[in-house]
């Protein structure tokens, strides 16, 4: 039971640091070859308006914060774990304790992101979402929400280190 959790915990620790330091395909493409990558032709399925640009932004950046905070306190409540299960003498109330906070963050996280998810989606409209929906169905994209709309509607996230 015990290596499951510490899987699982290890598991979300990457995914949410991984989303909190993500940097933008744009930034990637930059990176890799030293130019910017060429903008799509401008439509209504693949533009987002200047508002729906900046809302989107707003919200995700907002989710990275959280992700990254909440990835903080799940690696600090893991640490501390893993003293209290590998002591000399067992203590149930502080292993207790240390599951739940394990277990608080692991909720955390799931609520920032899908609450952020649900709040992006939101913002576009119904070609928008049908848009996306067939571009994070391709074998090479993105499959999640937060991370396939920077790329599939090119928007440029700052990271903030």
């Amino acid at each position: 039971m015990r290596p499951r959790i510490i899987a699982a915990i290890l598991c979300l620790i990457v995914a949410t640091v991984t989303f909190a330091h993500r940097t933008s395909p744009e930034q990637a493409a930059q990176k890799t070859t030293g130019t910017k990558t060429d903008p799509p032709t401008p439509s209504s399925a693949t533009e987002l308006s200047p508002d729906q640009k900046a809302s989107v932004t707003e919200i995700i950046s907002e989710a990275r914060e959280n992700g990254a905070m909440v990835a903080k306190r799940l690696q600090s409540n893991a640490k501390k774990f893993d003293e209290v299960v590998l002591a000399d003498t067992i203590d149930p109330v502080l292993e207790k304790r240390c599951i739940d906070g394990i277990t608080a963050a692991i909720y955390d996280s799931t609520q920032f992101r899908l609450q952020a998810a649900t709040q992006v989606v939101h913002q576009l409209t119904a070609e928008q979402r049908r848009y996306l929906r067939a571009e994070m169905a391709k074998t090479d994209s993105e499959k999640s929400i937060l991370e396939a709309v920077p790329k599939v509607f090119h928007l440029k996230l700052e990271d903030k280190d």
